[in-house]
């Protein structure tokens, strides 16, 4: 391992002039010391043995709904840490969203581990006013033990643990052996390996793989990054901190939908044909998304008990023998006038879990604006009883 090194060059002092002190810290080239090998998919489930493949350039990351956290994307970052005086005390890993955090705010958030690893007592990485960290941070960190054993530090399984706050996302408690893609709670440590950190000898390179789910909270956003911090144990002197931050974006897919509250369906009762009737503050429902979000509504055609459907009308005043259904949010929103099978913006921009400031907020359901739905009955339209089929989706905000 490169030492810190400390240069010092002292002036003579001549009668008549003046000396100051020059100064020069060189530090260890972060490449020569860690070496990203990259983020890899698990696959759509938990499986242990599951193997990994690199994350294609088009590909995103898709974020797991809570009640799916154990069948949902699984993820790694495959690192080697290069170790040659056993002095390596911790390694932070933290992905982050390059577009909310930049400067010093990525030091802040991410953090370099913790405070205290000796003792795991402070975790690492602040908060900082305004920013809810699942949204746009993932924080995890290793502590390595003895050869040959696994200190990872985290849940009563000794895996890996997040400190992005509550609710967090997912850190698995197993880590990767990368060799053989098995879970293992030994984590391999090679005294002999040919790799970027490491060419011939007695190399002590760490191969670590940091496995993770990441929560519905994490912003949908094309400007992921990783960072990786290496602090080395440089005797008296202060800890050598080595951080890389990759060259390389990734992208937060984007998550939402509806959850336990969903709009019910609707009686208008007795309503005369070439009359109209209408209800009011319509649950539209409550969901979860990680981008400001659009839900619209689509209805199909009115049918009667023989199952012959009504054209719609696209007024106030249909047509004889068409049925029209106009929709629009209470408070807010563009009247829709329904057409078969034709989906319509219900409500814009409706606002993100992910766009919380505090964990109880994030955590909470959204609950959409209600809506007013109003139907208008053509003439000559026969009596009886007619129903549809209504559908309210949410999608990313257009």
């Amino acid at each position: 391992m490169r030492k810190l090194i400390v240069l010092l060059m002292t002036s003579v002092l001549a009668t008549g002039a003046v000396a100051n002190a020059d100064t020069v810290n060189v530090t260890a080239d972060p490449g020569k010391l860690i070496n990203l090998v990259g983020l890899k998919s698990v696959g759509i489930n938990n499986a242990a043995t599951s193997s990994r493949t690199a994350l294609g350039e088009s590909e995103e990351l898709s974020p797991i709904a809570l009640a799916n956290k154990n069948t949902g994307a699984h993820y790694t970052i495959d690192l080697e840490v290069l170790d040659e005086q056993d002095t390596l005390k911790q390694v932070a890993v933290c992905l982050f969203d390059s577009n909310v955090l930049s400067g010093s705010d990525v030091a802040t958030t991410c953090g370099s581990g913790f405070d205290s690893p000796d003792t795991v007592t402070n975790t690492f990485g602040a908060q900082g006013t305004g920013v809810f960290r699942p949204q746009s941070a993932l924080q995890m960190a290793f502590l390595p033990g003895a050869e040959g054993s696994n200190n990872a530090i985290g849940d009563s399984a000794q895996g890996l643990t997040d400190h992005s706050g509550s609710p967090s996302h997912l850190i698995r408690s197993d880590i990767y052996n990368p060799a053989s893609n098995a879970t293992s709670l030994i984590t391999q440590k090679d005294d002999f390996k040919s790799s970027a950190v490491g060419t011939s000898g007695d190399n002590h390179v760490w191969d670590l793989s940091f496995r993770f789910g990441l929560s519905n909270f994490a912003h949908n956003s094309s400007f992921w990054k990783v960072r990786v911090v290496a602090t080395y144990d440089a005797g008296t002197d202060p800890d050598q901190v080595v951080e890389l931050i990759d060259t390389e974006t990734y992208t937060v897919g984007y998550f939402g939908t509806f959850d336990t509250v969903e709009r019910q369906s609707q009686a208008f009762g007795n309503v005369i044909d070439g009359g109209s009737k209408e209800i009011t503050g319509i649950t539209t429902g409550e969901y979860y998304a990680n981008f400001a979000s659009d839900i619209s509504i689509e209805a199909s055609a009115f049918e009667d008990t023989s199952n012959t459907a009504l054209p719609f009308g696209t007024t106030a005043s249909p047509a004889a023998g068409e049925i029209s259904m106009k929709c629009v949010g209470t408070t807010s929103g563009t009247e829709q006038f329904m057409a078969d099978a034709t989906a319509k913006k219900l409500l814009d921009s409706v606002p993100a879990n992910s766009s919380e400031t505090t964990a109880s907020a994030a955590l909470a359901r959204k609950v959409a604006d209600t809506h007013d739905c109003t139907v208008y009955i053509g003439d000559n339209v026969a009596t009886g009883a007619y129903d549809n089929v209504i559908t309210v989706a949410i999608g990313k905000e257009q």
